[in-house]
Formats: C-alpha cells, sequence, structure tokens
C-alpha cells in the first residue's frame, strides 16, 4: 500500500474521532485487561506454582464472589486442581457456575491448568475458606531411582482464607427493613445534535473498518495452539467407550470397532503410523519395515486386531468377559508404550467428543 493511501486512513480515523468527540458524551470506558483480585496466595513447590486468587475479601449477601485456581507445572507434568466444594462450609456458600479452561502451553514449556468458580453467598458472617489440596504427579523415569506411581505424586497444600460477607440491612436495623435504594448517577446526557451523532457514528465505522484491513496485513496474531499425549487421548477415547455400556447393551460388534479403532488413533499418534486408514494387512506390513515398533508389540498387535477383525467380518460373537479382556489389553499394551510419548496439537478436534469418531479404514 502506497504512503498516500496510508495518510488517507490515518486521516479518516481522526475524522472519526473528532466528529464522535463532538457529537456524543465520553461514556465509562470498558477496560479490556483480565480481571483484578484483592486476594492472590502463591505457592511453590518443586515444578509447580500455584495461584489461589479471590476478587473480593469482604462482599455484600447481594454479590457474588469470583474465584480462580491455577497451576503452572512444566509440561510433562500431570496436575490435578482441588475441588472447591470440599473447602466451603455447609449452608455458606453456593457454587453458582464453575468452569474448567482448557490447559494450555505459556512460557518457558510450561502449561497452565485454571479452574474458576462463582460463588453465591447464602448468610453474612465472618467465612473461613478451608486449606485446599494441589497434587502433581512427575513423569515415569525422572527420578535417579525407580519409584511407583504413588511415590512420583506430590502434594501442594494451601492456607485457610478469611471472607466477610456484609448483610443489606443497615447496622442496628431490627427487622427485614431495606436500606433506601440509591440515586442512580452518572447518566450520560446525550446531546440533541443527532446529525453530528449521526455522521460521527458512521465515520468512525468506516475508519476502524479501513484501519482493521490495513493492519490485518501487517500483523496476524498466532492463534493458541492446544496440545496433550496420545496417552492422554487414548484414555479420553477409551473412558467414552466404557461409558457408551456397548457391552452391557448387546452392541459386542460396535463395541470391538471401537476398541480396534481408538488403538489404532494411538498408534498414529504415539508411533506416526498411518494405522487408521489401513487395513489390518496393510498395518502389519507397515509396522514390520518400521523401527519405531519392536517385534514384541508387532506381535502384540497382530494378535490383537486379528482378534478385532474376526468379530467385525467373520460374525464371531465373544461374550462379555472376552470383551472387557479385549480392552484390559488395549490399555496394557498403552501403558507400556507411553513413556517416551510425543505431544499432538489438538486444537482442531478438541471441540469433537471422542465417542462420536466413527472408524476410518478396515479389514
Amino acid at each position: 500500500m502506497r504512503i498516500g493511501n496510508q495518510i488517507i486512513i490515518i486521516c479518516v480515523a481522526g475524522l472519526a474521532t473528532v466528529f464522535c468527540s463532538s457529537g456524543c458524551k465520553k461514556s465509562e470506558t470498558v477496560s479490556s485487561e483480565a480481571p483484578k483480585y484483592a486476594i492472590d496466595k502463591k505457592y511453590d513447590r518443586g515444578p509447580m506454582t500455584v495461584h489461589v486468587m479471590i476478587a473480593k475479601d469482604r462482599i455484600d449477601i447481594t454479590e457474588s464472589m469470583r474465584v480462580r485456581l491455577e497451576a503452572i507445572a512444566d509440561e510433562g507434568i500431570s496436575v490435578t486442581l482441588p475441588a472447591l466444594n470440599n473447602a466451603l462450609g455447609e449452608n455458606e456458600f453456593n457454587i453458582a457456575s464453575s468452569r474448567r479452561h482448557d490447559d494450555k502451553l505459556v512460557d518457558n514449556k510450561k502449561v497452565l491448568h485454571r479452574q474458576d468458580y462463582e460463588l453465591d453467598p447464602l448468610v453474612p458472617g465472618e467465612f473461613t475458606i478451608k486449606e485446599m489440596t494441589f497434587q502433581f504427579e512427575s513423569p515415569e523415569g525422572q527420578e535417579e531411582d525407580p519409584v511407583s506411581s504413588a511415590e512420583r505424586v506430590h502434594e501442594l497444600v494451601t492456607e485457610p482464607i478469611e471472607i466477610e460477607v456484609l448483610s443489606s440491612l443497615q447496622p442496628g436495623t431490627a427487622d427485614m427493613t431495606l436500606s433506601p435504594i440509591k440515586p442512580v448517577s452518572g447518566i450520560a446526557k446525550v446531546k440533541n445534535n443527532v446529525l453530528w451523532w449521526f455522521f460521527g457514528v458512521l465515520l468512525g465505522i468506516c475508519g476502524i473498518l479501513l484501519l482493521v484491513m490495513f493492519f490485518a496485513k501487517k500483523k496476524q496474531k498466532a492463534a493458541i495452539r492446544y496440545y496433550k499425549s496420545a496417552h492422554e487421548l487414548a484414555y479420553e477415547r477409551l473412558w467414552a467407550l466404557e461409558d457408551a455400556k456397548l457391552i452391557e447393551s448387546g452392541q459386542i460388534k460396535e463395541y470391538y470397532e471401537r476398541v480396534s479403532y481408538l488403538l489404532r488413533w494411538y498408534i498414529e499418534h504415539r508411533f506416526n503410523l498411518k494405522a487408521p486408514e489401513q487395513t489390518t494387512e496393510e498395518f502389519l506390513v507397515a509396522a514390520g519395515g518400521s523401527n519405531e515398533l519392536d517385534p514384541e508389540q508387532t506381535g502384540y498387535l497382530q494378535s490383537f486386531l486379528q482378534q478385532c477383525d474376526y468379530v467385525k467380518f467373520a460374525g464371531y460373537a465373544p461374550d462379555a468377559g472376552e470383551a472387557e479382556k479385549i480392552l484390559s489389553s488395549a490399555k496394557e499394551f498403552i501403558d507400556g508404550s507411553s513413556a517416551v510419548e510425543r505431544r499432538v496439537d489438538v486444537t482442531e478436534m478438541r471441540k469433537m467428543s471422542s465417542d462420536t469418531l466413527q472408524p476410518v479404514g478396515g479389514g
């Protein structure tokens, strides 16, 4: 874009600002910054840093209170956030809403884990949010000496936090008479010059659109990417399959199709082999020529996929015990091969429920 065009755009934006300021009275500015927290308790232990944040330490009983729990840990560390309801006293607060944010990578290969709550006080008084326990589990193999899974789990316990809930009644009021309603103030007064107001808004919109078009070509915001391990994705599909209760409803064939499908996807994500798009025979040929799988793993997969194919294509009808055994076998394979797994970009698939995915390929 030429310099002359850039000057025109800047002039249009300046005119829009002048017209808007002369046609309308400036109203309250809405800040785009993150919400402020009056309480921000920080705790550190090993590779994890914890924040317990509360919007206010004193609220009116008619207000809601925001609470945020955050844990920042090294990539590969498994983190478990505490349940806030366990830290609340009985009949003190009601959890109006809660939101578990997606884990995301931040600076220095750290992963941010975040949970937001909105609490409604039930009665006035002074209350204590009890101590909470954050857990993190270090990956297998990081310790100098081999340890069990339970020994890799560590805890970080926070301190109690005092909160005061104020009554809506004025001090000394014995009955339930409400306080006088305060008069509304600060209402913006719009000038009567409608024509100037109209042109100001119109030029402002045009200026903003031109600036957006210009700077969109100069700078693009990098999209946030979300990552999970192949092990985590596989277990999400395993849990979805167990919740579907296909064995109890007699859908054995569909059960085997989904068991085969989730293990094929795990192999692609973990070993970079295109298992979902290949038949069993094609995959076994590719696996035999790959350095990613050792002979024992290849032999297991051959037996596993052939059992699934017998049910899907040969009409074999296993009983419930065999069906549960095939799922346990898949879990053992995933657990046994997850030590050096690579991470998977799940940005596009994160909105898709794993139990809605359909098998690709067959044979």
